[in-house]
């Protein structure tokens, strides 16, 4: 049985499901890990489902978990594809080691333990360097599309993401401000913490990855991810969360 709305109705429905989302599903990060080297892209969360698509063996995904679905998860990939894919073919960096948060403040988180140190620090933004391109209606630093405003012109509630440090293995490896100023969130967040806290990060052997989603669960929610092998930054990506997307597959208006 489906429930059916008007026009008004669903999207009034959906507004208020879209804001309240974090009630029903949580989101990870993963990467694909199938016996066969990919695994099937589906468009509803059903094995007889769909193929809509292939994601490799290694590809980072951004996994929405429904809490009453075990099987499936929902994908934001950094391809810009979405759909559901079976969650044992998923591996959320399991059996590499996690970085915890040690210490905060509003510019400056630091990730640690006796292997391992990873700070990420912000700064204001710098609005002079911000240029609007009328032909396709977005805002940039230089040639870089600016991330985390939806859009719009960014005020002075947001920072950039200025530097990531990493001490391990005895080496420092920076990521600076050039890669990383087009990156923007909220200065405010729960807890009188903002995103800056909000870091994923792992290691196994000369290995590591950190990730971010930031402005999450709102309209220009993404994804940040490096990877960095051998003291080198081998792997960035950035790509949009678009949780409407997983409302707008109608599984919420589903009788369970």
């Amino acid at each position: 049985m489906r429930i059916f709305f008007n026009k008004h109705s669903v999207f009034k429905v959906f507004i208020g499901f879209f804001a309240f989302y974090n009630t029903f599903v949580y989101a990870d990060f993963g990467f694909i890990s199938d016996k066969d080297g990919f695994s099937n892209l589906r468009e509803e969360a059903t094995l007889s489902s769909q193929v809509i698509g292939k994601v490799e063996n290694g590809e980072i995904v951004s996994c929405i978990l429904e809490e009453e679905t075990s099987n499936f998860c929902f994908v934001n990939i950094s391809n810009g594809k979405v759909g559901y894919i079976y969650k044992n073919r998923i591996n959320f960096f399991q059996k590499f080691n996690s970085v915890n948060l040690v210490k905060f403040m509003p510019n400056l988180a630091v990730y640690g333990n006796s292997n391992i140190v990873v700070s990420v620090s912000s700064k204001t933004l710098d609005k002079n360097k911000i240029m609007y391109e009328k032909k396709d209606s977005k805002y940039y630093i230089g040639n870089k599309y600016l991330w985390g405003t939806d859009n719009q012109m960014p005020t002075s509630d947001f920072l950039q993401l200025s530097k990531i440090k990493v001490e391990y293995g005895g080496k420092v490896i920076a990521i600076l401000s050039n890669d990383l100023e087009e990156f923007l969130f909220t200065k405010d967040g729960l807890n009188g913490r903002n995103e800056l806290a909000d870091f994923k990060i792992y290691y196994k052997d000369g290995d590591i990855y950190i990730m971010n989603q930031f402005n999450s669960g709102g309209a220009g929610a993404y994804n940040l991810f490096f990877h960095i092998k051998d003291q080198k930054v081998v792997d960035k990506k950035v790509w949009l969360e678009e949780i409407w997307r997983f409302f707008l597959t109608g599984r919420f208006f589903k009788e369970k």
